[in-house]
């Protein structure tokens, strides 16, 4: 054979080559001792074209080596038709595939001959079997290896959050843990919150020296991230140019492929976890499966800070209530009384403004008794008729009925205070 070792050099070289492609996880490795052997063997040009599709796992082969169709017509027929394989005397190729399963090409060619020999096609088939049982053989160690670390992942993940009962804490850890582990562009957390017509933003984080965009706010249908918490449906945008809902944001210029994940009790959505990547179709069928996995478990932290959250605003609550009523057990003056109840209502529960009224019904009056907060000076000596058919606080007064308006834009009775600071807002 011109060029060639002996048939058991040459075999051992190939048997050399499958334990390197298994200790060598890294696809661009792979690629260049396949092109090495093939090249030596045959003492021939070698070429590899590999459907890195395959290969993908998170944290390995994210960088593009391939391109989606191979330039070279021939390697284009084989993968066309595998069994038909063209051939000439100074052409050799076939299918890189094991167990039906087709992982790419592999060509040799020698443009100024001489001409490959019926020996050299033999050992070029059994170059091109070997190699693609390693490479089989390598990615289904890597699949086991990435499984445990998937499941490793996911149990760490749980033990860092099941204590964590801050909200802020929670998804910072989260959002780190996943870019860390993943090498995302940007990993984000936003949360729904009860009563509000927007999503909040919570955490995020980035690549070392990515950015951090913080955007405070999303409105439902807004954008990937408003649309998943309008249908709570995931939305998977493997390249965002083609993706008529995604807002570009020149603060994260490299995005290329996102995905949004609902994050839910059963039916109720909790809030969206934000993942983008710098890399078109960056999102495979395995990175997907452990991302949800996550979400499952990220919505389940979420809800237990928010129980925690109102049992401890519960708590509260009544502890204020106690100390309210054992100020009025102890308080004969009314003024001072109200004084005081104001001021531990302003005081416990964080409002803003706080103040009491009494009704008169014989003079037709609401009258300013006492009040906390910045407004308490302009409303000494205030009143209010009690026939007023503006305002929320005449109507209370008539009908004896509780007012909630935790928007005050969609409540038709409220009226803004006539006393500076004008600064109610929607809650």
């Amino acid at each position: 054979m011109s060029g060639l070792s002996s048939f058991s050099s040459a075999w051992s070289q190939i048997a050399a080559l499958g334990e390197k492609l298994l200790a060598t996880p890294q696809l661009d490795g792979q690629r260049d001792l396949i092109v090495t052997a093939a090249s030596s063997l045959l003492n021939a040009e070698a070429s590899l074209w590999l459907d890195e599709r395959l290969f993908r796992l998170p944290g390995l082969n994210r960088v593009h080596l391939f391109p989606d169709w191979p330039d070279d017509v021939s390697m284009q027929r084989v993968l066309e038709n595998p069994e038909n394989c063209p051939e000439s005397e100074n052409v050799l190729v076939l299918p890189l595939s094991s167990q039906q399963t087709l992982l790419g090409v592999l060509l040799v060619r020698r443009p100024d001959g001489p001409p490959f020999t019926s020996p050299e096609y033999e050992l070029f088939q059994g170059l091109a079997a070997h190699t693609a049982l390693a490479l089989i053989s390598s990615h289904r160690f890597a699949i086991e290896k990435w499984r445990l670390e998937q499941l490793t992942l996911v149990r760490t993940v749980s033990a860092q959050l099941a204590n964590v009962l801050d909200l802020s804490v929670l998804t910072q850890r989260v959002t780190r843990l996943i870019c860390d582990t993943f090498k995302y562009y940007y990993v984000a957390i936003f949360t729904l919150e009860e009563n509000k017509p927007y999503l909040q933003f919570q955490s995020s984080a980035g690549g070392p020296g990515q950015p951090r965009l913080r955007l405070t706010r999303i409105k439902p249908g807004q954008g990937l991230i408003g649309a998943v918490a309008q249908t709570g449906e995931e939305i998977i945008a493997n390249n965002v140019a083609e993706e008529p809902r995604y807002r570009y944001l020149t603060s994260l210029p490299g995005t290329r492929s996102e995905v949004v994940l609902p994050l839910k009790i059963e039916s109720r959505l909790l809030g969206v976890l934000d993942i983008q990547s710098d890399q078109e179709d960056a999102f495979h069928p395995n990175d997907l499966l452990v991302l949800r996995s996550l979400a499952d478990v990220i919505a389940t932290a979420i809800n237990r800070t928010r129980l925690y959250s109102d049992l401890q605003r519960r708590i509260e609550q009544l502890a204020m209530i106690a100390t309210v009523s054992e100020s009025i057990a102890s308080v004969l003056d009314l003024d001072e009384l109200f004084n005081k109840v104001a001021t531990l209502i302003h005081e416990r529960l964080g409002y803003p403004y706080v103040y009491l009224f009494t009704v008169h019904p014989n003079r037709r009056q609401i009258i300013y008794q006492a009040g906390s907060g910045a407004r308490t000076e302009f409303l000494k000596g205030y009143t209010i008729s009690l026939d007023s058919v503006e305002g929320m606080i005449p109507w209370a007064a008539r009908t004896g009925e509780t007012i909630l308006a935790n928007d005050v834009r969609l409540e038709p009775r409220y009226r803004p205070s006539p006393f500076p600071p004008d600064d109610t807002r929607p809650n």
